[in-house]
C-alpha cells in the first residue's frame, strides 16, 4: 500500500519544529532584504528628488521595485510609470532556475486617456541608442504580451552576484548596484516627461 506521505513530507513529519523554525526565519529574511531597499530609495531620491512615488513589491511577480514621479500616470494606484526593477525578490533570487532579475522602463496610461503606446515606445526606443550608447547594455522592448514595458534589459549580474553583494558588509555593494541601474534608466525622465506632458 502506498504511504499517504511521501518521503519529504515523512520528514517534515518527523522534524517538524525545525522545519518550522526554518520556515520563521525564511520570513524573516524576506522581511529584513525589503528593508535593503530603503537605503536605495533614499540614494536615489537624494540624485532624484523628483522620483518621488518609489514602490515595494517583492511578494509579487517574482519581485518588483519600481521609481516614478506622482505626477506620471498610472493605470494603477500602486503601479505608477518609471524606471522598475523586476525579477528581484529573494526568492526568485535564490531558486536553481527562475527569472533574470532586470531593469526596465514601465509606462502605465488609464485606459479612459488618449494616449499612443506604439507612440511612446517608438520615441523611448529612438531615445535609448543615445541615451545607452555607452553602457554596453543589451536593451530591447518586450514583445511578448507586455507592451507597457517599453524598454528592458537584464541585470549584467547574475543572481549569484547579487545574492553576494547583498551578503556583504551592510549590503553596500548590493545597495550601489541597484542605484547605478536606476541612475542609467534616470536619463529617461526627460523623455517620459515629455511623453506624459501630450496626454489628453
Amino acid at each position: 500500500m502506498k504511504n499517504t506521505f511521501n518521503e519529504l513530507q515523512q520528514w517534515l513529519l518527523q522534524n517538524w519544529e525545525s522545519a518550522h523554525q526554518l520556515v520563521d526565519s525564511m520570513d524573516a529574511a524576506r522581511d529584513q532584504y525589503a528593508t535593503v531597499f530603503q537605503p536605495i530609495t533614499t540614494a536615489v531620491q537624494k540624485a532624484h528628488p523628483e522620483l518621488d512615488d518609489c514602490r515595494t513589491h517583492l511578494t509579487v511577480f517574482n519581485g518588483q521595485v519600481g521609481f516614478g514621479r506622482k505626477q506620471w500616470p498610472r493605470e494603477y494606484k500602486t503601479w505608477p510609470s518609471g524606471l522598475w526593477f523586476a525579477a528581484i525578490s529573494l526568492d526568485n533570487l535564490l531558486k536553481a532556475e527562475s527569472d533574470t532579475p532586470n531593469a526596465h522602463l514601465y509606462v502605465s496610461v488609464p485606459k479612459a486617456k488618449k494616449f499612443d503606446l506604439e507612440d511612446a515606445r517608438s520615441k523611448i526606443q529612438k531615445a535609448a541608442a543615445s541615451l545607452l550608447k555607452d553602457e554596453g547594455l543589451k536593451y530591447f522592448p518586450r514583445e511578448d504580451g507586455y507592451p507597457s514595458v517599453c524598454l528592458t534589459y537584464d541585470l549584467p549580474e547574475s543572481r549569484q552576484e547579487l545574492i553576494q553583494m547583498l551578503m556583504d558588509k551592510e549590503s553596500e555593494q548590493f545597495v550601489r548596484c541597484m542605484v547605478s541601474h536606476v541612475l542609467t534608466l534616470s536619463k529617461f525622465i526627460p523623455v517620459l516627461d515629455d511623453i506624459f506632458s501630450k496626454i489628453e
